[in-house]
């Protein structure tokens, strides 16, 4: 973590994009909107308790990719965040899934992948199928938005693109 933190090394972010599922790997009919996707940094926050160890670190390096379906008015939003530390991915991610979890109309699982949450959620007028997961000091977010209730197609969708992007994840822990 200190090389990653240290002010002359190079922002891990360069890399996201490799790491994070494509164009084959979602269903026909979704076409990528690349006005939307892309990679970004956002100033990093942390408890005060972490702020020794994050004190270098610059910012969050993340990577977003959008597909939509207007046919059938669905998206497919895929995240994946680096942080500059295991633990602090590991943090935000149970953070999330808290949140997801007291806010969620349902929730359900993705056995294949160790410590992957799903989770129907509402996003403004749309609803999603989120799933979430971690590996080493990075968070994954897979989500298939929808205008109405996620049907088990999305929820399956989800759990099958979350698993691919568990594939492509560098190892790392999981917890």
């Amino acid at each position: 973590s200190a090389a990653v933190a240290s002010p002359d090394s190079p922002p891990p972010g360069l890399d996201l994009g490799l790491v994070l599922i494509g164009d084959h790997d979602v269903p026909p009919g979704f076409a990528l909107d690349v006005k939307q996707s892309g990679p970004y940094e956002q100033p990093a926050s942390a408890p005060s308790w972490l702020s020794p160890l994050t004190q270098h670190a610059a910012g969050l390096y993340g990577y977003d990719r959008v597909w939509y379906d207007r046919q059938h008015h669905r998206a497919i939003i895929a995240q994946v965040v680096e942080y500059p530390i295991d633990k602090l991915a590991s943090a935000d991610a149970y953070s999330a899934a808290q949140d997801f979890k007291s806010n969620a109309l349902k929730e359900f699982t993705i056995v294949e992948v160790s410590y992957a949450r799903g989770f129907i959620v509402r996003y403004g007028t749309s609803i999603a199928a989120q799933g979430i997961f971690v590996h080493g000091s990075r968070a994954f977010s897979i989500a298939v938005l929808t205008r109405t209730t996620p049907s088990d197609t999305d929820i399956a969708l989800t759990s099958r693109l979350v698993r691919i992007q568990a594939t492509r994840a560098p190892p790392g822990p999981t917890e």
